[in-house]
């Protein structure tokens, strides 16, 4: 995987979260799609505070 695993993540009209992993980090899932399910795991338990 190369690059920075982002996801953006619309939390509201206004706002909005980007979650990323480092490249060093990633390294450590099986492959992109188990870091894109952490990612989604992590979006999950997001709230907005607005």
């Amino acid at each position: 995987m190369k690059g920075t695993p982002t996801l953006f993540l619309r939390m509201g009209e206004k706002q909005w979260a980007e979650i990323m992993f480092s490249p060093t980090y990633a390294k450590e899932f099986s492959g992109p799609e188990a870091v894109t399910a952490e990612l989604k795991k992590i979006a999950e338990g997001l709230t907005s505070t607005v």
